[in-house]
């Protein structure tokens, strides 16, 4: 997770997130979400080393670089943490909402 902006606003607010590996990854099955909050899990979205997907709360027509979860309530609030989870349950990312 590179960053997360917007933060309480579903029309708004989105996270971005960067490959910074030497590899592409696979992130079908891998969910972004925090405590308590509701849950996205990524369909068929690959990463390869240096690019970039950004998650949008909000309603839109998804992309390969732009992907939108279509809910109308904010998902990430200021304080809370995100957190990136792989399909094997393992944290892979978090990062905490200004």
């Amino acid at each position: 997770i590179s960053e997360v902006t917007g933060g309480g606003a579903a029309e708004t607010e989105l996270i971005l997130l960067v490959n910074e590996s030497n590899s592409a990854v696979d992130l079908r099955g891998w969910t972004l979400g925090r405590e308590g909050g509701a849950v996205y899990t990524f369909g068929s979205v690959n990463l390869f080393p240096g690019s970039s997907v950004r998650l949008h709360t909000g309603v839109g027509e998804s992309n390969s670089v732009d992907l939108y979860w279509g809910r109308e309530e904010p998902a990430w609030l200021s304080g809370s943490v995100v957190r990136l989870v792989n399909g094997r349950g393992e944290l892979v990312s978090s990062y905490t909402v200004p």
